[in-house]
């Protein structure tokens, strides 16, 4: 999981991407997964606040390259119910049109996957978490 910077400020974009490489001995692999091999949530501290990511696809094959880097940029997935607090829907609606207000957030990927290549079939799951601040 990768912040381009450790604090950005309200207003600015903040970049965020999560990057699974493989290194085996194999030229490539095939792999299965959801609709991403990754999936990134965030958790901003001040508040308790976490949204999780949604899978909208059951299952799809990925080739990877030896040496090569898949990407997955972080876009905002997450739901609001009704009874969701004050506080929560107010930062769900500033996330889900792009803007990070104030605050320590933790960004975490998990990767989940299995290697269909290898026999027996491998299942892996790994994550990774990074921390950044927004300032006023």
């Amino acid at each position: 999981m990768i912040s381009v910077k450790d604090e950005y400020i309200v207003g600015e974009k903040v970049e965020l991407h999560a990057e699974l490489e493989y290194v085996g001995q194999q030229l490539e692999i095939t792999i299965t997964h959801a609709a991403s091999p990754i999936g990134i949530s965030l958790h901003e501290k001040n508040s308790n606040i976490g949204f999780g990511y949604v899978m909208d696809q059951p299952l799809i094959t990925t080739i990877l390259k030896q040496g090569s880097t898949f990407q997955q940029e972080y876009k905002f997935s997450g739901f609001s119910l009704n009874d969701s607090t004050k506080e929560y829907k107010e930062l769900y609606n500033q996330l889900a049109d792009g803007h990070f207000p104030k605050g320590e957030y933790v960004i975490t990927a998990k990767a989940k996957f299995t290697d269909v290549t290898s026999d027996p079939k491998h299942n892996f799951e790994m994550q990774v978490s990074t921390s950044f601040k927004v300032l006023e």
